[in-house]
């Protein structure tokens, strides 16, 4: 009998800690998504930027090479 009881617990123990670490890992995991989600867009952004930038001054060297090549 006792041990029956001592199984039950460890079983309910058992199944209630991975529950537990699930919800929780859940939670968290959902918390640094949100986080992530908003550093994603601030790093894309920033990125974007730089490459339109980028690409602004290889198109002013290309175009200044052509007129030199031109001329």
């Amino acid at each position: 009998m006792k041990q029956t009881l001592k199984r039950r617990a460890l079983f309910t123990y058992i199944i209630l800690s991975i529950i537990t670490t699930v919800l929780l890992g859940y939670f968290l995991l959902r918390a640094e998504e949100k986080r992530f989600t908003e550093d994603l867009i601030t790093d894309l952004t920033i990125q974007a930027t730089l490459i339109s930038e980028q690409t602004s001054l290889i198109w002013s060297g290309a175009t200044s090479q052509e007129t030199f090549a031109l001329d």
